[in-house]
């Protein structure tokens, strides 16, 4: 059973006055490169935490974004950076705790997304549930 509970994705689009304004006035090979960019915007897939006993294995997917494309995890607010721009994480947690996992994505272009998900940590495993991620 899944005790984790999937909240709130927050996405903030590429301003796009800033964008008119720089393709008006960029040569034309950096219009073409701006639109192929604005073509293919970072969008996020999904994004899920399972428990193993005493551990959550999260993980994170989206796809487009202008590189370089960073990844930021956070568990209760503390910036991890030993998983910085790995699509999964896989950290011990106090069982009974409650705990937040958040994960910022952000693109060269400035977009981002954030997603976050909470739960308590169980000593129980969440097998049926575990999928790959890349």
């Amino acid at each position: 059973m899944r005790t984790f509970i999937r909240t709130g994705l927050v996405a903030v689009p590429l301003a796009l006055g800033l964008a008119l304004s720089a393709l008006s006035t960029a040569p034309a090979s950096a219009s073409a490169t701006a639109t192929a960019a604005a073509a293919d915007p970072l969008t996020f897939e999904f994004g899920d935490c399972d428990r193993i006993p005493a551990l959550l294995w999260c993980y994170i997917a989206y796809k487009g974004g202008t590189p370089p494309v960073t990844v930021r995890w956070y568990k209760d607010g503390v910036h991890k950076p030993q998983f910085d721009d790995k699509k999964t994480m896989r950290i011990g947690c106090r069982v009974g705790k409650d705990t937040v996992i958040e994960v910022v994505v952000t693109d060269a272009t400035g977009n981002w997304f954030k997603f976050t998900t909470w739960g308590t940590c169980s000593n129980t495993a969440d097998w049926a549930s575990h999928r790959a991620s890349g």
